[in-house]
């Protein structure tokens, strides 16, 4: 066979291996989570979270997430309180603010999409969700075009005893400033030995 048309098949063969991935590939989307959560007490006395989600599509074609459920299970609960999601939030610079109802979310080929998403548990739902000192697994499940079963991203977080009590005494004044919990348990703020100078 002449070398030429060898290198002429093979130059076909990556050409159309390129436009399918480039072009024509299926959605592949994933979610991160984190890395800064906000937890608080609405004025009504419920429980709600904020979460920022990111979402990454590494196909050509676009995805749409059409559902997200955020999973809370405390350490030493038997219960794990799932929550759909209910608004997007942002932040103005002063407050979180309502963005916009939950709608299907498009994530573009070869792009990404972040979002903060508001779920909450209501003050009417049974049991109360307060949330303890100790770990907390969280768990958030995306529903995606294509895929038959939900995206998984899960973290375990540790809310420290001060974090629980501001929650449990703003809850009391009917205050709904937010706590922080980190998805990675790195403090934002923290004092680290300096190595000694030889």
């Amino acid at each position: 066979m002449n070398i030429s048309l060898l290198v002429a098949l093979a130059s076909v063969a990556v050409s159309i291996w390129t436009l399918f991935v480039t072009q024509l590939s299926a959605a592949r989307i994933t979610v991160e989570l984190g890395p800064i959560l906000k937890f608080y007490h609405p004025r009504d006395g419920g429980f709600a979270a904020y979460v920022p989600l990111t979402f990454v599509n590494f196909g050509a074609r676009v995805g749409v997430v059409s559902r997200i459920v955020l999973t809370l299970s405390p350490s030493g609960h038997e219960q794990r309180y799932e929550m759909e999601w209910s608004s997007f939030s942002r932040y103005d610079g002063a407050n979180w603010v309502y963005d916009s109802i939950v709608h299907p979310l498009p994530v573009d080929g070869h792009g990404a999409q972040h979002k903060l998403v508001w779920f909450s548990w209501q003050a009417s739902s049974r049991p109360e969700l307060n949330l303890t000192a100790g770990n907390l697994d969280c768990e958030v499940r995306c529903w995606v075009s294509g895929r038959s079963f939900p995206l998984v991203a899960r973290r375990r977080l540790t809310i420290s005893k001060e974090q629980q009590q501001r929650l449990d005494e703003w809850r009391a004044a009917n205050n709904a400033a937010t706590v922080e919990v980190r998805t990675d348990g790195v403090e934002r703020n923290r004092v680290e030995k300096s190595k000694a100078r030889r």
